[in-house]
Order: C-alpha cells, then structure tokens, then sequence
C-alpha cells in the first residue's frame, strides 16, 4: 500500500511537471492530518532513492527540488517517529525551502513539529521554518465555535482563515516570484 500511495504521488508530480513551463517551477505543498507523514515519506525516499524510486533515480523535479513551501496542517508525524532513537525530518530540498506548521492544542492528532528534535542540519528544529499554534475553524456561528474548542478542531484548519490567509499569501509571493 506505501508503494501505491507513493506511486499514485509521482503520477500526480509527473502530471504537473507536464503543465508547468519548466523543471525550475516553484511547488507549494499543503498537506493535512496523514497526509503530512506521507507526503513527507515521499519526499524522504525520493531523496534516498528508497520506495517506489528503488531503480529508478527520481529527476529533481520530482525529489521536489524546487519547493518553496510545504504547509502541514493538524500534522501527526509526531505520532510516527515518537519511538526512533534519532528523529530525523526531511532534508531541505533547497535554500529557498519553508516548512510552516500550523496546529490547534485542542486538536489531538495537531503537534508541533520543532521541538522534535535538534541541533543537527535535517533535525525538525532546523527544517521546520515556524510551528504556529492557532484556533481552527474561526467562523462565526455555534457550531463552529464548539468545533473549535474540541478534538473536532483536526477537521476545521480548511474553515479557518488562520490557516486559508497564510497559506494563500505564501502562494502569492511564490506566484509574484514568477517571470
């Protein structure tokens, strides 16, 4: 299943590359729940030449050499690691690279990334660029506000303009960047 999962990500990069002007394009990755640990396995064997790319060397495009922000949201990659002896993030894959991590304290599956682990050049406190602690879902209405206040919280960052704005403006630089 790692395999097809990951398989079904290169299709989707492969895709992309297609429609995009050149191999320098910059990427932005948004990512939630599962999908922080995913993506960020993807981009751990791409680098290493492990998983699906086991024979077949990845291009830099699709080691995501060119990404310019990765956004997790209600990331649980704490979850996964918490029994490594060395916890280890990704590698930035460029010098230009921003990891921004956004999590509620009411979401139980939400974690800061930072403090994982530290003082050397892939540990999370170096790739992680900022760990920022919100209230998901800031709608108006009851709902949203009990949403906001419980463990429900893990569902609401796509409701919450304290995860919509940021992410939205770093778009924006990435798009004024662009020739």
């Amino acid at each position: 299943m790692y395999r097809k999962v990951h398989g079904t990500i290169r299709k989707a990069v492969d895709r992309l590359r297609g429609e995009l002007e050149s191999d320098a394009s910059p990427v932005v990755v948004i990512a939630h729940s599962l999908g922080c640990q995913v993506i960020s396995n993807y981009i751990w064997d791409a680098a290493a030449g492990k998983g699906v790319w086991v024979g077949a060397a990845p291009t830099g495009f699709q080691r995501f050499g060119t990404l310019r922000y990765m956004f997790t949201a209600g990331c649980n990659i704490p979850l996964f690691v918490s029994g490594k002896a060395k916890i280890e993030a990704i590698h930035k894959p460029n010098p230009d690279f921003q990891w921004l991590n956004f999590y509620d304290n009411d979401d139980f599956l939400g974690w800061p990334l930072k403090p994982l682990s530290t003082g050397f050049p892939n540990s999370y406190d170096a790739v992680v660029a900022r760990d920022i602690e919100m209230n998901a879902s800031g709608l108006p209405g009851f709902l949203n506000w009990l949403k906001s206040w419980t463990p429900a919280a893990h569902t609401a960052y796509w409701e919450s303009d304290g995860f919509i704005k940021p992410v939205a403006e770093g778009i924006a630089r990435v798009h004024a960047g662009l020739p």
